[in-house]
């Protein structure tokens, strides 16, 4: 295992787990975007009603901090490190990604504790013979959580004592060759962080031991103490049902959300666990060996894993927990939604952005691209250009499949002979909306990460002659969006235009065909009860209309073959 592998395995296997940086920027992201309103919604009064509340707010502002700290750690690689005309080691560079590193590793430690206050709490309240109801108060939440991080920053303030940005007087920093801007020999301080090796007790192999043994305690206690929990929680179910029905279910569902919200840490903190302990005991490791790739890229992959149990928390509080659904509601004065009136929400939120985008572009190229004094191809403006069009493709992409999602629903409920009314359930919207929002932000996210914005070498941006302001010979540079697929460019954007065409096609037949159906549908439900009720047969009739989403999906499909 800690042997030098040879070069045909160590290229295969590191071609394979290079990967793991992608889907860890993109996990991040989701997560990063599931724990937002997740955080919103966990910080209000009908949330903080007792100790466990305060802990899950604690839980999700740990999320919150680890998710961000992945997301900027793979933006600066993304927008500094691989560009040579940025030095990556200046003070500030060295310094933001030295606290980045303590604030996730300290959220990262804090996180995986109060899952455990959590399940244990809730285990002393079923068990114990005294009273304990003194463990629900807030209070005892706020301090358990005080309580860890303050524990976290000691052994932190301990581990980093002896750390220090120095700079690298050998080896300064010089732009390359064909950065335009810098004046000859032109240099900058290579700045690194170091550790004092002048006392006799190395503090970084303390800090390294405790993070190891502690989460190794994690990774034990906690499976056992929610295994524990679930078990006394089905049984008091079981007890209960014969006298209270609704309460046996409430019991039910709360054992459920611990089972899986347990496997999900489980997930996440044993291969981390392992690492560390790999990290304590293994005092060399071989250079391109497979323990080598196990201890590097392992750490990515289970930073990854932790990124994917911070969403699954939110999609297990929102599915199981009734009183963070209705919360969730109440914030978004969304009481008495259906799925469908969710759905067309949804819509509308892709037709406003897409709208917004068209007007932003225009707008754009009217005020910047046609003025000689301001430089359109500026990294800035090209990097908000990219956006705009992801977002703009991402929202028209959305907004098709959502009708779709419409008319189906409503289709299944008239056409179905068993009970589908929960479909009609506010829930059921938000769950489609979300995962075509997912599905369309992964895809668009593999084609964007083979995207960059790359400067126009020999080619800088001068301002007219009638522009005032500039001093003589003022030049900006000027930047383009390239993909970059190994030099295969054209080997990627048919598949992408064969993607998006197929898509639109589907969505061009398959929407008229269930439209039609559904306002057959409608039309002979009018017919029947005309007799009976005539106010709602006209509603009947008046229910439905017809969206031309077909036009869109034709003409883009004319546009890929030609």
């Amino acid at each position: 295992m800690n042997k030098r592998l040879a070069n045909e395995s160590y290229e295969f296997l590191t071609g394979i787990f290079t990967h793991s940086f992608d889907i860890q920027f993109v996990l991040g992201i989701v997560g990063l975007a599931f724990n937002i309103p997740h955080f919103i919604i966990s910080i209000q009064k009908a949330m903080r009603v007792s100790s466990t509340d305060i802990l899950i707010i604690g839980i999700a502002i740990c999320d919150l901090t680890v998710t961000a700290g992945v997301v900027w750690e793979r933006t600066f690689y993304w927008l500094v490190k691989t560009n040579h005309c940025i030095n990556e080691f200046y003070y500030f560079n060295q310094l933001a990604l030295w606290i980045q590193t303590i604030l996730t590793d300290n959220a990262v430690w804090i996180s995986f504790w109060l899952p455990i206050y959590l399940v244990l709490i809730r285990l002393l309240l079923l068990k114990l013979c005294i009273k304990s109801t003194f463990l629900c108060k807030p209070s005892v939440g706020y301090l358990l959580f005080l309580m860890t991080i303050l524990i976290s920053l000691i052994v932190t303030f301990k581990g980093n004592l002896d750390k220090y940005l120095a700079v690298q007087p050998t080896s300064p920093w010089v732009p390359s060759s064909d950065c335009p801007g810098f004046p000859a020999n032109y240099s900058e301080d290579f700045f690194v962080v170091l550790t004092r090796t002048d006392n006799d007790t190395n503090p970084n192999s303390f800090y390294i031991t405790f993070l190891a043994v502690s989460q190794i305690i994690v990774s034990v206690i906690y499976p056992l103490l929610a295994l524990i929990l679930f078990i006394e929680i089905r049984n008091s179910a079981r007890r209960v049902m014969d006298n209270n029905l609704s309460e046996s279910l409430d019991r039910t569902r709360s054992s459920k959300m611990i089972f899986y919200l347990t496997v999900s840490y489980i997930v996440s903190s044993v291969p981390r666990g392992v690492i560390w302990v790999f990290h304590v005991f293994v005092q060399s490791v071989s250079v391109e060996s497979f323990l080598e790739m196990f201890l590097g890229y392992g750490t990515i992959i289970t930073s990854a894993f932790f990124c994917l149990n911070a969403t699954l928390q939110c999609v297990i509080c929102f599915v199981l927990s009734s009183r963070y659904r209705e919360t969730a509601r109440s914030l978004l004065r969304m009481k008495q939604l259906s799925s469908t009136n969710i759905l067309i929400i949804g819509i509308a939120i892709c037709d406003l952005t897409a709208s917004s985008a068209i007007i932003w572009e225009r707008t754009f190229d009217w005020m910047v691209r046609r003025n000689s004094c301001k430089n359109g191809s500026s990294y800035s403006n090209q990097l908000a250009y990219w956006i705009i069009t992801a977002m703009n493709e991402n929202a028209v992409w959305i907004s098709f499949w959502l009708a779709i999602y419409l008319v189906l629903i409503r289709l299944l409920i008239l056409k179905s002979c068993i009970d589908l009314t929960f479909l009609s359930k506010s829930s059921v919207g938000y769950l489609l909306f979300l995962a075509t929002l997912l599905f369309s932000f992964l895809f668009f996210m593999n084609l964007n990460l083979r995207r960059q914005l790359v400067e126009i070498n020999g080619f800088l941006w001068r301002p007219g002659p009638e522009c005032i302001g500039f001093p003589e010979g003022y030049s900006e540079k000027k930047y383009y969006l390239q993909v970059n697929d190994g030099g295969h460019f054209f080997a990627y954007i048919p598949m992408y235009t064969f993607f998006v065409a197929t898509s639109q096609t589907v969505v061009s037949i398959i929407y008229p065909f269930l439209a039609l159906l559904l306002y057959v549908e409608i039309r002979i439900s009018a017919v029947r009860i005309t007799d009976i009720n005539h106010s709602e047969s006209l509603d009947r009739r008046n229910s439905y209309q017809s969206n031309d989403y077909e036009l869109y999906g034709v003409l883009y499909n004319l546009k890929c073959t030609s």
